[in-house]
């Protein structure tokens, strides 16, 4: 896929990202909670191909997966360092702040969305 075309998903990501933590209209305790747990994986995803064009969809949504799991993960430490990353919102934004199992099903679906949306671009292009 051409980096100009990662470039354009990873553009539209973020204000979608950013809309999901500021979003107040019908759903909002959902969309606030959980929406920017399936946009989250689909930014790292397409943030990842945009520096390594070459990796197959499948091992980076394997790494994308792995590396979403390990921040929800952290959620469960209360080290100086990560409360002090999570003390500002950009950080709280990054790293969360609660740990919920049902985060991993809307990754999933997150990086399922991925390697659909990156098919689709690739056979577009």
């Amino acid at each position: 896929m051409k980096r100009r075309v990662t470039s354009i998903v990873l553009a539209v990501l973020v204000p979608v990202g950013i809309s999901t933590k500021l979003y107040c209209g019908p759903m909002a305790g959902w969309v606030n909670r959980y929406a920017g747990d399936i946009v989250s994986p689909i930014f790292i995803f397409f943030l990842v191909l945009l520096f390594m064009p070459k990796l197959k969809p499948l091992p980076c949504a394997a790494g994308v997966f792995i590396f979403c799991a390990a921040v929800e993960f952290s959620q469960l430490l209360s080290t100086p360092l990560l409360l002090s990353i999570r003390g500002n919102i950009l950080g709280r934004t990054i790293l969360g702040s609660d740990f919920e199992w049902p985060d991993f099903i809307f990754y999933v679906i997150g990086i399922f969305i991925s390697v659909k949306l990156y098919n689709i671009l690739k056979n577009e292009t």
